[in-house]
């Protein structure tokens, strides 16, 4: 995002969590560049604290503030601070947590009675990534917000190399079903597509690139179910090796019970592939139902199986084309970075 602001005349300073104080320039283009700022902090996570912050922004002197996400400790002073030396500041919000144990639900709680309704009081304006993290932050206290998307950054992929996987992977003949993450249950559920890969016929397999501790579980249940042939664990996979796997794949599939986003499935679209997804919040952004892909409610297998099938080798032209066209078009960088813009100029405007 910093990128594509620069490049649109925007000047942009980030300042970021790190082991110990460091300020390095990116360059963008020719003379334009962003500057990253990081600071050593106390605490953990949501609830650490950089040092030498107030010291920073002094010297920046910024004529707009961006924070991330409400539920973060320096989020609350940074608005805080923003507002008493009257510099413009907006809340760009992704998350929308929903699962939690008992405890930090209770603490979450008392944060948002009292910090977070801070926040969103005295914010100059809220961006959301999706409408459910909208819907979120106005449970705890109604606000008006604008969406502001996150988007693909295709510079990335400029380098990529062009790997025959089909090839490497004796897929000849087969269609591949792709998964690209983490492989833990931590809101995905990669062992689902394992079940759900037993449901279609032997000219399916799945390809899962990615690490976790549900790696020799995959594998196990694969053989349980005589599959093990048909499930390719491939490991992580470098940015510049993943252009080549995504234009391997027939469809993209991301069952997860969570997503703040899902920058996977920005990915598999721009190269052409449909999508099928649990209703995550991203999802609901990202895919078009019927066009670019399926969202599907309910992790039956069945259900999931049925909609596979239905993607022959022309749908899965049409559905790819149109995925591809929809991202270049809605969700690059290059363009989502004016919702932003709008944002800024919203904010100036009103002071």
């Amino acid at each position: 995002m910093a990128k594509a602001l620069v490049n649109d005349g925007w000047c942009v300073s980030v300042i970021m969590a790190g082991l110990q104080n460091e300020h390095i320039r990116v360059n963008v283009s020719g003379e334009h560049f962003v500057d990253v700022y990081f600071l050593r902090f106390v605490g953990l996570q949501s609830v650490c604290l950089f040092r030498g912050w107030k010291r920073l922004i002094k010297k920046l002197k910024p004529d707009i503030i961006q924070v991330h996400d409400l539920e973060t400790w320096m989020s609350f002073r940074v608005v805080r601070y923003s507002y008493r030396h009257r510099i413009p500041c907006v809340l760009i919000q992704g998350a929308c947590p929903t699962e939690m144990s008992l405890n930090k639900r209770f603490f979450k709680k008392i944060f948002d009675s009292i910090f977070g309704k801070y926040v969103l009081k005295h914010v100059n304006a809220v961006g959301c990534k999706t409408p459910t993290a909208s819907a979120y932050l106005n449970e705890i206290y109604p606000c008006e917000t604008w969406t502001t998307p996150i988007g693909l950054d295709e510079q990335k992929f400029a380098g990529e190399v062009c790997r025959d996987w089909v090839a490497e992977l004796h897929l000849e003949d087969k269609k591949v079903l792709l998964y690209v993450g983490r492989l833990n249950n931590y809101g995905r559920k990669p062992m689902f597509l394992v079940d759900l890969l037993r449901q279609l016929p032997s000219d399916y397999c799945l390809v899962m690139a990615g690490e976790g501790i549900l790696r020799d579980d995959i594998l196990c249940r694969a053989s349980e179910y005589g599959i093990s042939d048909r499930v390719h664990l491939i490991g992580t996979i470098s940015q510049k090796h993943l252009p080549a796997l995504y234009r391997a794949a027939h469809v993209f599939l991301l069952p997860s019970t969570y997503e703040i986003y899902g920058m996977v499935m920005l990915e598999a679209m721009y190269f052409g592939v449909p999508v099928i997804s649990t209703a995550s919040a991203g999802a609901k952004v990202i895919i078009q139902q019927d066009v670019t892909g399926y969202i599907l409610d309910t992790f039956d297998t069945s259900l999931w199986a049925e909609k596979i099938v239905d993607i022959n080798e022309k749908v899965q032209k049409s559905m790819g084309a149109d995925a591809r066209q929809y991202i270049q078009k809605n969700l690059t960088w290059s363009g989502t970075a004016k919702k932003f813009e709008e944002l800024y100029r919203l904010v100036t405007h009103r002071l």
